[in-house]
């Protein structure tokens, strides 16, 4: 089970993100609100608890980015403006929605006509194959059953009133070596884990271990990841 809430970007964007989002070399300045998930209530924490939780993020995350500001609500019910963001950005976090068609109603509430939503998010019938899932009983099909099929998202939003802009995928750079890696998955964050039985977990763990002991400091395979851009119509 997972908390509701989310935290907004918005100000000015540059570098990186201002070329992949527009296409453009040029420095810009466009309103971009990320609604990701800020908190994972897997140990049933009490509401005191996860809001000194969303705190510590939240302080967390000023610490990196100062300019950024940060806003509690959730996908169905956001604390901003109609209109006031270009972009909106969704980064893993949709099939934690609990109530999706409101979303996509709060989603184009917030977004101006013509601006876009960066979905990346998995598919069951579009699924990455990360390097290290295999060691794992059922683990594909197991995190797979995670998401909605790619056809079901697109006619959610299309029947709301959007539109598809584009779709492909998108290859992030390694985030570390194999040991890092390894490292983060036996803090049993991802939501598969919650998938797998005790006993599957084990299994997977060790022989990721095994796997990884061979050369722990080689770098984590990359793989290509989906992203679906839809636009709000006018």
């Amino acid at each position: 089970m997972f908390t509701h809430a989310a935290s907004f970007v918005a100000g000015v964007v540059t570098g990186w993100t201002a070329r992949s989002v527009l296409g453009s070399t040029r420095e810009v300045s466009v309103r971009v609100m990320m609604v990701a998930l800020a908190a994972r209530d897997r140990m049933r924490r009490s509401a005191a608890e996860q809001v000194e939780l969303w705190e510590d993020l939240v302080a967390e995350a000023r610490s990196r980015h100062p300019g950024a500001r940060y806003l509690a609500g959730s996908a169905e019910d956001m604390p901003v403006p109609s209109g006031s963001a270009d972009y909106a950005l969704m980064f893993l976090s949709w099939h934690h929605v609990q109530d999706k068609p409101q979303a996509v109603r709060e989603l184009a509430r917030v977004l101006r006509p013509g601006g876009r939503l960066l979905l990346r998010a998995n598919f069951s019938d579009h699924h990455p194959r990360p390097w290290w899932l295999e060691h794992f009983p059922r683990g594909y099909a197991a995190d797979a059953a995670l998401f909605q099929p790619l056809h079901e998202v697109i006619a959610m939003f299309t029947s709301a009133g959007w539109r598809v802009a584009s779709y492909g995928t998108v290859t992030e750079p390694s985030s570390g070596t194999r040991g890092d890696a390894l490292e983060r998955l036996r803090l049993r964050t991802l939501s598969l884990f919650a998938q797998l039985s005790p006993d599957e977990v084990e299994t997977g763990l060790r022989r990721l271990e095994q796997a990884v002991a061979a050369d722990p400091g080689a770098p984590a395979p990359v793989f290509a990841e989906p992203l679906l851009t839809l636009e709000r119509c006018q």
